[in-house]
Formats: C-alpha cells, structure tokens, sequence
C-alpha cells in the first residue's frame, strides 16, 4: 500500500509541475501576443493625414488580438498627392499579422517609387507571391490629386470602393485579382472625377459579410439602407454610424472577421 501511495503521490507532482509548466507557457504566450499587437498598432497611421479640400475617416475593430486588415496613407513629394492603401490578408492571428508588417515595409518605400495605382499592386504581387505560403490578400491602392480633384484606384480581388454622390450610393468596378496567387496577375486602373460633397468608402469584407441571426449578411442592409441614409452626412459620421448599424445588426461586437472602414469626403 505505501509503495502505491508513493507512486500516486510522485505522480501527482509530475502532474502539478506540467500543470505549472503549461501555465509559465500560456502566460508567456499572452504577453507575446500583446506585444505583438501593440506593434501591429503601431503600423497603422495614429490620424488622418491633413489636404486642402479633402478630410479622411477610419476605423480598424480586429477580430482578435492580431488582424490581418491593414490601412495606409501613402505621402508623396508632390504635395497635390495623396496614396490610400487598404488590404485584406487571408487568415487571421499571428501568420496574418506578419504579412502586414511585410506590406508597411513596402508601402514606405512606394512613395519615392512613384507607382501608379495598378503599378504599385504589381509591385506588390511580385514581391509577396511565393513569399507568402498559402496566404494572399486582397487590396485597393489610390491616388487623390487635390488638384484636379481625380481619384485614380487600382483593385485586387478587394470589396468595390462606393461612391456617394448626391444621395445616390453605387460601386466603383475595376478588374484585378487577389494579390500572392500569381505574379503575373494585371490590375486595371480607373480615374474617377470628383465634385465637392463626394463621399468614397473603402472597407473590407469583414464589414458586409458579418451576419444576423437569422444568418442574413449586412450586405443589403448595408448598401439599400445604412449608406442612403447616411449619404448628407459628414464623412466621419457615416464611417462611425455605419460600425453601429453593423453592431445592431449582428447582435454584438463579437465578429467573425476584422471589420475595416476608410472613407473621404471632398469639400
């Protein structure tokens, strides 16, 4: 009987030492993890950058500690320039976290490259496919010249950008797929004219697939109804208001991907 008492007792410390060990490791985990995010967070511009005749908005709600959404604001030489970068990475956590830091290495560079909007996701696509394992993301790169008050915008495989104009709510298409596939894969570049009171939103899937309980997307509800009322307002307010709506919508802010919005108003 001692003999098994002993054994039951030197098990039960092997057992607690595991357990002790398993806990040093979650915890050293978690703080992994939170300084990985404080250093995603660090990537993504602290405001809006300021243009005479234009005034941005934004708002990031990752899914999880780490998100694979990404938002940029590219500055250029020419002070009439404005570069405006959204993506998309597949996945979520820490795989997807890293592929952003890869675009922001990039993104600081485009600036003195010069890139047109198509360019750039070429550049890109050349420097992420096989780089990237499975993993590839979606993208939107465009440039507002405050001067002429133009809007050219590249698209790779990411949610149309809207247009609201006069009350009236309508998709931006262009050809183009995701990004990390195939090197090869070309993007068409559009011009848009702007006129003042213009509003472009940019976002991504996270925002319209989200569902209700009924298993119905924000998607209509979205485009029929949130962004028609919203379309006089200041650019601010149909970013925050549209995140609301979603949130009323879903029943929470528990998500099941992260949720990025960025729109601009021209004045």
């Amino acid at each position: 009987m001692e003999r098994y008492m002993r054994i039951d007792y030197v098990q039960q410390v092997d057992i607690a030492d595991k357990h002790r060990d398993i806990m040093m490791l979650i915890e050293k985990m978690k703080r992994d993890l939170e300084l990985a995010r404080q250093i995603q967070s660090r990537l993504l511009p602290e405001s809006s950058p300021s243009y005479p005749g234009i005034r941005f908005s934004m708002l990031y709600k990752p899914m999880e500690e780490l998100g694979g959404d990404f938002y940029d604001f590219i500055k250029f030489q020419e002070q009439n320039l404005a570069g405006i970068f959204i993506s998309d990475v597949s996945g979520h956590g820490l795989p997807a976290a890293l592929i952003t830091t890869m675009l922001k290495a990039l993104n600081t560079t485009s600036g003195n490259l010069k890139f047109s909007p198509s360019g750039f996701l070429g550049y890109l696509n050349t420097h992420l496919s096989g780089e990237i394992g499975d993993n590839f993301l979606t993208a939107i790169y465009a440039v507002y010249d405050t001067d002429k008050r133009t809007l050219n915008y590249a698209r790779a495989g990411h949610p149309y950008p809207v247009l609201i104009r006069d009350g009236v709510v309508s998709e931006l298409y262009s050809v183009g797929g995701a990004i990390g596939i195939n090197s090869y894969m070309k993007f068409e570049e559009v011009t848009l004219q702007l006129v003042p009171g213009d509003k472009v939103i940019f976002y991504t899937d996270g925002l319209t697939e989200e569902s209700n309980s009924s298993r119905e997307m924000f998607m209509d509800t979205f485009f029929q109804k949130v962004l028609p009322a919203l379309s006089f307002m200041k650019i601010d307010d149909v970013v925050s208001i549209s995140y609301r709506r979603l949130i009323e919508y879903s029943g929470g802010e528990r998500f099941d991907d992260d949720v990025c919005i960025l729109g601009l108003e021209v004045f």
